[in-house]
């Protein structure tokens, strides 16, 4: 409802980070990738994710021999895919 008393994209932005994230970030105990599918970020360009995941190998974080580490993710929220109607755009056009 606040959306539509202030139909701005800084509403829409307010409501996507506070509300709609933290949500789904409880629905689904913080599993980013079921996040990412379900708001489509693994089929959106990288700049309109709002969740990107970053891989990081651990390779370039410790060096040395011998080291046998998985690679890992990091996954970090987008702002400015949250500021961009685009981002929103490309939900439905999937």
């Amino acid at each position: 409802m606040p959306l539509k008393e202030n139909a701005s994209i800084e509403k829409l932005a307010e409501i996507f980070s506070m509300k709609v994230i933290p949500l789904l970030q409880e629905y689904f105990y913080e599993d980013y990738e079921k996040i990412r599918l379900v708001l489509g970020d693994n089929a959106k360009d990288s700049e309109y994710q709002f969740i990107k995941a970053e891989k990081k190998k651990s390779k370039d974080i410790f060096w040395g021999t011998g080291l046998d580490l998985d690679d890992s993710v990091k996954y970090v929220l987008n702002d400015d895919a949250l500021f961009d109607i685009k981002a929103y755009q490309q939900i439905y056009s999937l």
